[in-house]
């Protein structure tokens, strides 16, 4: 609804005598419309509040988005790291356990063999 219709909508809505009761004195038909005439005025006042409010909300919601897609990327990226940090440390601690192993059959190795002689 445009300005220059809320404004002349203003003008009869604002009249004492364009009230659903009076009108509906003279015609019901006349009572329903003027009841719908004041709804579309207050429908376009408040249309004209609430508009720029709804398009900050659609502003501001895709930037969340935006933001959180990156933050779920940055979130994959680092956890992808941790896994590839963990791996080359998981890979050390069995070497050095089997190097362990390996120490401890050389060391039983004399002993073995000077059992079975």
């Amino acid at each position: 609804m445009s300005d220059r219709i809320l404004k002349k909508i203003g003008s009869y809505v604002n009249k004492p005598d364009f009230v659903p009761e009076a009108v509906g004195r003279v015609s019901i038909a006349a009572k329903s419309l003027c009841m719908w005439v004041r709804a579309m005025e207050v429908y376009g006042r408040v249309y004209r509040v609430i508009e720029p409010k709804r398009r900050k909300l659609a502003e501001a919601s895709a930037q969340l988005k935006e933001k959180q897609d990156s933050l779920q990327e940055a979130r994959d990226k680092t956890s992808g790291s941790d896994r590839a940090h963990g791996e080359p440390e998981e890979t050390i601690r069995r070497e050095i356990e089997d190097e362990r192993g390996a120490e401890e059959v050389i060391r039983a190795y004399p002993a073995a063999i000077g059992a079975s002689r």
